[in-house]
């Protein structure tokens, strides 16, 4: 069992792996639910779509405009985008599980040619 950071919640966690998409919409009925006003639990957003995570974000905090999301290259070569759904999130600031509030910015740091273990190793 993980604990929230933020609520202090336990949060049940499956020894099966899942897809991000699966990632996602369990943590919608569990995890993305804000535990106090103006915080909300970060979902795991790894091996999603940049699309996937960006909706991921707008439903945990329920579409609010303060809270802001920023992409960044994960391969630092400045590569743009034609498309958030051919770009995969490698990993993501704030930490799956850590706490959002407002004002806060999620930055998901993808790539859309390589593999993220490529760019770890």
């Amino acid at each position: 069992m993980l604990t929230s950071p933020v609520s202090g919640s336990a949060a049940p966690r499956s020894a099966a792996p899942r897809s991000a998409a699966a990632r996602i919409a369990a943590a919608s009925d569990t995890e993305m639910s804000p535990p106090q006003v103006n915080a909300w639990i970060t979902p795991d957003l790894v091996g999603a779509s940049l699309y996937e995570a960006k909706a991921a974000i707008r439903l945990v905090t329920d579409d609010n405009p303060v809270v802001r999301t920023a992409s960044v290259d994960a391969t630092g070569q400045g590569q743009t985008r034609p498309s958030d759904s051919d770009w995969r999130v490698c990993w993501q600031s704030p930490e799956a599980g850590s706490g959002i509030r407002l004002g806060c910015l999620v930055s998901l740091h993808v790539t859309v040619d390589q593999s993220c273990a490529e760019l770890v190793s």
